[in-house]
């Protein structure tokens, strides 16, 4: 992983058992939250702790992006 991944991931406060999504575009990673496979493994957690299932299937996805631009926006550049 680059540097700025792993920047990311130390101040995300990422683990061992979180499930999180990377923007390979911009590098950004998201924490969506705890697997189910890790919640016997850790009896102390808050109230706000999520748990979400493992991914199955294709783990890459495409996301399509749609930006609108004015042809006043267009002719400004």
């Amino acid at each position: 992983l680059s540097p700025v991944c792993l920047g990311s991931l130390r101040r995300a406060a990422i683990e061992a058992g979180d499930i999180i999504a990377i923007d390979k575009g911009t590098g950004k990673i998201q924490k969506l939250g705890r697997s189910f496979a890790r919640a016997s493994d850790y009896d102390a957690m808050g109230p706000s702790t999520k748990f979400v299932q493992c991914p199955s299937g294709e783990l890459q996805k495409r996301k399509e992006v749609v930006h609108t631009v004015t042809l006043h926006e267009i002719d400004a550049r």
